[in-house]
């Protein structure tokens, strides 16, 4: 969501600086998947949708008016080199959270095994045929 004010804030940046909403994305997207850690392919995925969800959920409020605006904070802007004014708004309530929450509680209620459990389990499959195998080609060259 772009306003008149976000567009001559953009036109003001040196072009060396690489701020944009991409940015905030990505900053928010730290809370979620922080880089000190490794995450598999699906979790990954799964914690850029919940970085997605919240980001909208975010500009959803602010345009329905949810979160106004209750003050404002000054800063040093080193690039404009003056003080710049922020708008602070209403704090932040997740109920999205606790959706999300309840519907994995159901999925995971529904489960036969865990997922965790279920790779064990090929992996324990996979290492008992390579050893089988192994010791029926080790029986094969005995004879």
């Amino acid at each position: 969501v772009f306003t008149d004010k976000n567009i001559e804030d953009i036109k003001s940046v040196s072009w060396r600086l690489q701020t944009s909403t991409c940015e905030s994305i990505n900053a928010l997207a730290w809370r979620y998947a922080s880089k000190d850690l490794y995450f598999t392919r699906p979790g990954h995925e799964m914690r850029t949708q919940l970085t997605m969800i919240h980001w909208n959920y975010l500009k959803h409020t602010i345009a329905d008016g949810t979160r106004p605006v209750v003050g404002k904070k000054s800063y040093n802007n080193p690039t404009s080199k003056r003080v710049v004014w922020r708008k602070v708004r209403k704090s932040m309530s997740h109920p999205w959270r606790e959706d999300i929450k309840r519907l994995i509680y159901q999925v995971r209620a529904r489960m036969v095994e865990t997922p965790d459990t279920t790779e064990r389990k090929r992996k324990a499959a996979l290492a008992q045929k390579r050893v089988g195998t192994r010791q029926f080609c080790d029986f094969q060259f005995i004879f």
